[in-house]
């Protein structure tokens, strides 16, 4: 049986290992930075290391892209033209053109345009496609933590999270994610079956916390491209929270080092509308959790999953488009496909991270967003976020704080001209506006 131990902080992780290796343990791996070791361990081994002071032992549980068969069918189906360079284009059919046709106008709005331009998201899922002409040179670094013999996507899942958060390229007319101007790292943590399991998972954390942590004591700025800025998670283990969970812990130590040096969101779960469903890892209170959205109308989608978690929190902390979203496909360079569900609505909040880190860096305030408390981001969502009429003020566990927009916001700073505001998606890039709020919460 394969079990996770983990470390107590004051223990040093070789001792577990010799113990593991007393008890018979056997195919032990270890992640030292997130303080976790995995081995095959007969029940009596494992129950004996439990009982060492600190220590948490668990066995091993399975993560999923598709939690429950709740995605819908699209309502209109992707059409296609061949535009001058002779490669197909998709075109959104009209419930998809709000979303990225208005962020290209955004994005354009400012001079020089916010594309996420040196951003990086280390995307952990089922491997992205080489050479996918809507991703193109953006993957920065590759490697495999799953039971798969290559880091490639063969499941058709990952191909398209990246494409969404970071795809295609700004031009008019053109495709593209949200943020074009980002960096991709494929870190694939689940199988060629769509699974994986608290060990993929952790030890895929625990490679992007080692880049992290390289790229800062190297002395990488923030827009590096080996220095990860934003970690996507669009899978899930549909366990209640528990704060002892392996995955659970794994994000606490990333937070607790890094804070929002190395945001964390993740796809929220397919498994609403009952409340307590929101997956793992999207339960944890340093990951933000993405419900999904339907554009028209807007509203939450019913399989979105809903908080409030188990020990009482309100989850998701926003939402976003997620249902009948075009996207890359694995099924070849050109393919495209239409696809449902949370999954695909995490990796559009992953791409507005990438604007607002440029964006701050730009306006002078990324140290005061670095150093902004869970707490006051989820203040500043709150302000910004936009939910349909009718829906409570502040948090709550449907929409949390709603969709990142507030046409307020950029009519602050000049950029709204001959844009129409007046559409839910049009104000998306006010997450850009964050910085300048951050500045103001923290008095600067």
């Amino acid at each position: 049986m394969r079990f996770v131990i983990m470390c107590p902080k004051d223990m040093g992780i070789d001792t577990i290992v010799s113990e593991c290796a007393l008890k018979g343990g056997k195919n032990v791996k270890v992640a030292p930075k997130l303080r976790q070791v995995f081995c095959d361990m007969e029940e009596g081994g494992a129950n004996a290391i439990a009982n060492i002071p600190g220590v948490k032992v668990r066995k091993s549980k399975v993560y999923r892209t598709n939690l429950r068969n709740r995605l819908e069918p699209p309502n209109e189906p992707g059409v296609w033209k061949q535009d001058e360079s002779s490669i197909m284009q998709p075109v959104y059919a009209a419930s998809q053109a709000s979303i990225f046709t208005t962020l290209y106008e955004l994005r354009d709005a400012f001079s020089p345009p916010i594309t996420g331009a040196g951003a990086t998201v280390a995307i952990l899922d089922t491997g992205i496609m080489s050479g996918h002409r809507g991703i193109g040179d953006k993957v920065v670094h590759n490697t495999n933590f799953s039971d798969s013999g290559t880091y490639e996507d063969l499941f058709d899942h990952g191909t398209g999270v990246a494409y969404v958060c970071a795809g295609g390229q700004h031009a008019p007319n053109t495709e593209s994610g949200i943020a074009p101007g980002a960096y991709l790292m494929n870190i694939k943590v689940i199988g060629d079956d769509g699974i994986g399991s608290d060990e993929s998972v952790v030890m895929g954390l625990e490679h992007v916390a080692e880049l992290t942590a390289d790229a800062i004591a190297a002395g990488k700025s923030r827009l590096d491209p080996e220095r990860p800025n934003a970690i996507s998670m669009s899978f899930g283990a549909e366990e209640p929270y528990d704060e002892e969970d392996p995955v659970i812990l794994a994000c606490k130590e990333i937070w607790d080092e890094f804070g929002h040096e190395l945001n964390m969101v993740a796809a929220a779960g397919n498994s609403g509308p009952g409340p307590d469903t929101i997956t793992i890892p999207a339960s944890s209170p340093h990951v933000m959790a993405v419900g999904a959205i339907t554009i028209s109308p807007f509203l939450i989608w019913e399989g979105s999953s809903r908080g409030p978690t188990n020990d009482g929190r309100i989850k998701p902390e926003i939402v976003m488009p997620g249902i009948n979203i075009l996207t890359a496909s694995a099924a070849g360079v050109d393919a495209f496909t239409v696809k449902s569900g949370t999954s695909f609505a995490a990796p559009m909040a992953a791409g507005l991270e990438c604007l607002l880190g440029e964006s701050s860096t730009r306006f002078g305030f990324a140290d005061a967003m670095v150093g902004m408390s869970i707490e006051e981001w989820n203040m500043l969502l709150t302000i910004i976020g936009a939910k349909p009429e009718g829906m409570p003020m502040g948090l709550d566990n449907s929409y949390g704080a709603g969709v990142p927009v507030g046409e307020k916001f950029l009519n602050v700073l000049g950029v709204s001209g001959g844009l129409d505001t007046s559409t839910l998606m049009s104000g998306v890039l006010s997450m850009a506006m964050v910085g300048m709020m951050t500045g103001m919460m923290k008095g600067m």
